[in-house]
């Protein structure tokens, strides 16, 4: 195998791969690249026994061929040259060494066969479905902020898609708070109904940061699935699992409402939570004659803050409405609202039922796209 390459070019597709490959492994061929040339595309893949990256480069080829690069000798060798100009590679198989030839030097790196390296999971063109540019970068960004850190409640630590004829119902949760994002399918073009799968945190954070159209695949033992999008493919195996029922947890009667500017909340809450305990992370709202009292408190330290914003209440007849909530979660949850989504005024909905159940956050009354729930604390 040899070929000439940018430098730039190539190290950008060998950090990405490499990307994936485990610091500790005991298969050694996942501590390597499979690096394969076929005329003037370039194709490099890195694994670990979950997940899989494939990206494709143009180069200038000379010699068809496979080879595995030591992931992290290799990577830190290219790190290391210049970025300016290209590189020209060539690999043996006669020794198995890799020669990495620049205008000033050479490099000899000692690669593996191909042939050992893990299979790669197939897939069905049939099972395909297509996602315009930045529908399921949304999808990503609006629900991996509640997965579940915790590997003992394995179901929640990814993201779970439930897909019906005429929308598909993400939800992602981590036992304390919640967010579903519904997506409606185009016109004329059903989703394939009654599929349903949770794709791990990982595959979900490296798809929210594409900006190209993708294209979803499942295999036929639902296994893993496959994300194509465009000169790159990420493969991840299912998390198999069954997904908490979501759906019983979110209220269907919250009677009280709150409207209040997203900006003013946002920039409240950061400022008063400097002074809560860093332990409980607990704040409290207080809403009275449509103003809202943000209070933090640090029973320790006897430091305590307080801020008032305006707002609209409805359906709460009684004088003061106060709930508790963890701060971090909260805020989570409404940084996750983008001023593209919210009303026109600038205002995010909130409805509560009692100070001791869920609230729901929206963007509006009428959008049901996003839906996050909070659990409160006690005060």
């Amino acid at each position: 195998m040899k070929f000439t390459v940018s430098v730039s070019d190539f190290r950008k597709a060998l950090q990405q791969v490499s990307s994936v490959i485990p610091v500790k492994t005991t298969i050694i061929a996942y501590e390597h690249i499979l690096a394969s040339l076929e005329g003037n595309t370039l194709q490099l893949i890195g694994s670990d026994p979950e997940a899989t990256i494939i990206t494709s480069i143009n180069v200038s080829g000379e010699d068809d061929g496979q080879a595995l690069f030591p992931a992290k000798s290799f990577v830190d060798t290219i790190k290391a040259l210049s970025s300016e100009g290209s590189i020209t590679v060539q690999y043996s198989s006669i020794d198995n060494f890799i020669s990495v030839t620049t205008f000033n030097g050479m490099y000899k790196i000692k690669g593996m066969d191909a042939v050992i390296y893990p299979e790669i999971p197939t897939f069905d063109t049939e099972s395909a479905i297509p996602f315009k540019a930045g529908v399921l970068q949304q999808i990503a960004k609006k629900t991996t902020f509640a997965v579940s850190k915790d590997q003992y409640r394995l179901s929640m630590t990814g993201v779970f898609f439930q897909f019906e004829p005429t929308k598909l119902l993400t939800y992602a949760t981590d036992g304390y708070r919640l967010s579903r994002y519904t997506l409606a399918s185009e016109e004329n073009e059903a989703f394939p109904e009654g599929m349903s799968f949770i794709v791990p945190e990982r595959i979900m954070k490296l798809i929210e940061k594409s900006e190209t159209e993708t294209v979803l695949s499942v295999n036929s033992q639902r296994t893993h699935i496959r994300c194509d999008m465009g000169t790159t493919t990420f493969i991840s195996r299912l998390i198999d699992e069954k997904f908490p029922p979501c759906e019983n947890v979110i209220p269907k009667e919250n009677t009280v409402l709150l409207k209040v500017s997203l900006d003013d909340i946002v920039n409240s809450i950061k400022r008063i939570v400097v002074l809560a305990n860093q332990t409980s992370k607990q704040m409290k709202f207080s809403i009275k004659n449509d103003v809202l009292v943000i209070l933090s408190e640090d029973a320790d330290s006897g430091n305590n803050a307080s801020e008032s914003i305006p707002c609209e209440l409805q359906g709460f007849e009684e004088e003061i409405f106060d709930i508790g909530f963890n701060y971090t979660y909260l805020l989570e949850a409404l940084q996750n609202l983008s001023s593209n989504e919210i009303a026109e005024d600038g205002t995010i909905v909130m409805t509560f039922s009692t100070p001791t159940k869920a609230a729901l956050i929206k963007p509006s009354e009428q959008d049901n796209t996003l839906l996050m729930l909070v659990m409160p604390v006690r005060i």
